[in-house]
């Protein structure tokens, strides 16, 4: 049988080095490699071909919505396994509608990554059990949606397409400035304390950014559905 290759992706060499302790002797699996950001993430799966990503997504250089997308459609047979210290059901969910296959907290013991793993590899979706009330039950959404200007639904439809900072400034013919100013006032207004979380309230509430006449259908069709992940070769790819 053919060994599972495995990459490990996290900016934090100690927190690598506890996930090889905690995996490496797991049957048929090979840890190929280890990178700290987002460039060394996209060169290493380039390079090593990897069956599975072990990732936490708060990595330098690295916009988690966007390259997990981009990182879905260059390799769909990947199986993306996110391990984080981070909770919000709104960044979990954001996560998995991007493609990643499971969701594991950093503060869960070892042996449940061991198992998260194993789940993933066998073609399951993984969520540690601390979240899924929160995915099941989630805040219920305010029913006055906030009034943005045409500027800032501008802003939010490209930040929404995955589009850093630079792109959206040049697309819309401003200032990179500008639009960091714009989004600060973004994420107060909608209630939102990064870029993903503001990517997963357009998901939402597309009736946010609809132009007129469109609302009504955008917020019939709020709910995207997953992409489909092939479940056959497994590889592993743990970054840090």
């Amino acid at each position: 049988m053919l060994s599972t290759r495995v990459l490990l992706a996290d900016d934090h060499a100690v927190v690598r080095a506890g996930i090889r302790n905690a995996i490496e002797d797991l049957p048929q699996i090979t840890i190929v490699g280890e990178v700290g950001s987002g460039p060394e993430l996209m060169e290493g799966l380039a390079a090593l071909s990897p069956d599975l990503l072990l990732i936490d997504v708060t990595m330098p250089a690295f916009e988690p919505i966007s390259t997990i997308r981009r990182i879905r459609g260059l390799y769909p047979r990947l199986r993306i396994l996110v391990v984080s210290a981070y909770d919000d059901d709104v960044y979990v969910q954001g996560l998995l509608s991007a493609g990643v296959n499971g969701y594991h907290l950093k503060d869960q013991p070892l042996r449940d990554l061991r198992l998260a793993v194993e789940r993933v590899l066998a073609g399951e979706r993984w969520i540690s059990s601390p979240l899924l009330d929160k995915l099941l039950q989630p805040t219920a959404q305010t029913a006055v949606s906030p009034q943005l200007s045409q500027r800032q639904k501008d802003i939010l439809r490209q930040l929404a397409e995955g589009l850093d900072n630079r792109a959206i400034a040049q697309r819309l013919n401003l200032s990179v400035k500008t639009i960091e100013n714009h989004l600060t006032r973004l994420y107060r207004q909608i209630d939102v304390q990064s870029r993903l979380e503001a990517a997963h309230y357009v998901q939402t509430h597309p009736e946010l950014i609809a132009h007129q006449g469109e609302r009504r259908e955008a917020a019939e069709t709020a709910v995207f559905p997953l992409p489909h992940i092939p479940t056959t070769q497994t590889a592993i790819l743990v970054v840090d």
